[in-house]
């Protein structure tokens, strides 16, 4: 880090993350690296190129970990910095080197965002996605890096349970430890934060489900007579609060309800992906809340992102 600052003192420009990967990427297909034999490479690297393999969208999903990885660096550095700084542990000369690798940390993650636009052009069903008010291009990528092929989910349910959305017993399914999880944990972790971002920009089509959801939990639960009380009042044990009988809280009601937004979007987005790959669906709809249907958002697309959708279909031979 310190050699990194200092380079930036003497005037040399450091090069980003992006152009050294890129560098090195170059480096590796010259010396034939990748059409090395088998028993040539080391473990790693076959583990990782057996992993790749499987995917449909590789490069995709080696940009969106490394820029979730840089983002969560930065985010540490920073909040370590202000620690620091709140506690005069260092000088201020000091502290401005470091907010300068902060800084460059920035910008390594802005580039890494930049290669993932790019990639995400390359993909149809982004052209539904970034018409969803509140799904940017870092959202959109993580899903569909995690996702990744939508032909292996027949069904939406293949689709929850993929994500770890699904039902066991009557409630959520959670990990047991020393057995493998029968979802993508990086998926369901996603779509949590999918729907955080859908409510914080306002989305009005998934803010009114959430609204909907969240006033028929509270229903279901008066009608049961439960006590409905802020997660403040639980009782502590074991220094973990819990609920007892005929208790909930505020938070669990409003968990339940992200979840159905949850759901409800990633049936709309495996409705709308597997009408764009000519996949069959199991509906004309993508979700089926009782007797009423709820139709994807945005679909068909219309316009301007009809068009780059129609000329990526004629592009990949889909039409």
């Amino acid at each position: 880090m310190s050699d990194r600052v200092e380079g930036k003192a003497e005037g040399n420009a450091s090069q980003t993350f992006a152009e050294t990967q890129k560098t090195r990427a170059n480096h590796l297909e010259t010396e034939g690296v990748f059409e090395a034999e088998e028993s040539a490479l080391p473990a790693g690297l076959r583990k990782m190129r057996e992993r790749c393999a499987r995917l449909k969208h590789p490069r995709l999903r080696v940009l969106v970990e490394m820029y979730y990885d840089f983002q969560k660096l930065r985010v540490a550095t920073e909040n370590r910095l202000r620690m620091y700084e709140l506690l005069n542990l260092i000088t201020p000369l000091q502290s401005a080197k470091l907010h300068s690798v902060a800084q460059d940390l920035k910008r390594d993650e802005e580039s890494i965002l930049e290669q993932i636009e790019d990639e995400l052009e390359t993909i149809l069903v982004w052209q539904w996605l970034k018409t969803i008010k509140g799904i940017g291009p870092a959202m959109a990528a993580g899903i569909i890096s995690w996702v990744d092929d939508i032909s292996r989910s027949p069904h939406v349910s293949s689709q929850w349970k993929y994500a770890g959305l699904h039902v066991v017993d009557g409630a959520a399914p959670k990990r047991r430890k020393g057995e493998k999880a029968e979802w993508n944990q990086s998926l369901r972790t996603h779509m949590w934060k999918v729907v955080k971002q859908l409510l914080q920009a306002n989305n009005e089509f998934y803010r009114g489900w959430y609204d909907r959801f969240k006033q028929r939990e509270i229903e279901k639960c008066k009608e049961r007579g439960m006590k409905i009380v802020p997660s403040s009042q639980l009782p502590t044990k074991n220094k973990r609060k819990y609920e007892p009988e005929g208790v909930i809280s505020v938070g669990h009601i409003d968990n339940r309800a992200k979840r159905k937004v949850a759901k409800l979007f990633l049936s709309h987005l495996w409705f709308v992906w597997r009408q764009m790959e000519g996949l069959p669906t199991d509906s004309p709809y993508a979700q089926q809340l009782g007797h009423r249907v709820v139709p994807s958002p945005n679909w068909p697309l219309r316009g301007a992102e009809a068009q780059q959708m129609s000329s990526e279909m004629l592009s990949q031979g889909k039409e």
